[in-house]
């Protein structure tokens, strides 16, 4: 029996919560807490099924070890007591430069999501997806992030017909992470309309100043 804050603050899963959360790679299952050199495993599976979990109170100087499977488990990616809530992702959809922050809506603050959204529907949010199906249905977005089994960079590039048509699929629709970025890019139509604005704006002047 415990009073006060010791059985809500002091257990296993908000440590892990408070520390980041568990990745999509932990082993939940061999959880280690190592107290005064005695390890004692935890399984903690069911606070993701509903089913009984060991129950421990920290002390000062415990130490919690999560281990990795080195391998992706997207079910591992969603909202729980072992997760943090929600994550930040940076987005960037701009047809045109803009010449300030206000300009182009971007915030202080990152775009949120549920943890556990996944590729297309930060697509949706940053207003990749939708318009003139003819010209705005060849875009596509990039989504930079850092794999946390090797530490490295990885873009991943998804045209926007492509991304809806396999939505489905866990590796071409993939789970974004705390960090990630999003940028939009145009089809080719909007491109060279981009380009012809360009040129027109240089030859415009030119003819006048002939004129004048």
């Amino acid at each position: 029996n415990y009073a006060g804050d010791q059985a809500i603050k002091r257990s296993i899963g908000a440590a892990v919560k408070s520390s980041g959360g568990i990745r999509p790679d932990a082993d939940i299952s061999a959880i280690k807490v190592i107290r005064n050199g005695q390890v004692f495993n935890m399984d903690l599976r069911g606070m993701l099924t509903g089913e009984k979990v060991p129950s421990m109170t920290l002390m000062a100087g415990d130490h919690v070890h999560v281990p990795s499977t080195h391998s992706f488990n997207d079910q591992l990616a969603r909202p729980s007591q072992l997760t943090a809530p929600g994550i930040r992702v940076f987005m960037s959809n701009l047809t045109q430069p803009a010449s300030s922050n206000s300009q182009s809506a971007v915030d202080r603050e990152a775009t949120r999501f549920p943890y556990g959204t996944r590729l297309l529907n930060g697509a949706i949010a940053a207003n990749c997806v939708g318009g003139a199906q003819s010209t705005n249905a060849s875009r596509y977005v990039i989504l930079v992030t850092k794999n946390p089994l090797s530490n490295e960079i990885d873009i991943v590039e998804r045209s926007i017909d492509g991304l809806i048509q396999s939505a489905w699929n866990d590796q071409s629709n993939p789970v974004l992470l705390p960090g990630d970025g999003l940028a939009c890019y145009d089809s080719r139509v909007t491109n060279m309309r981009e380009i012809a604005r360009t040129v027109t704006e240089l030859v415009v002047p030119t003819t006048l100043i002939g004129w004048l």
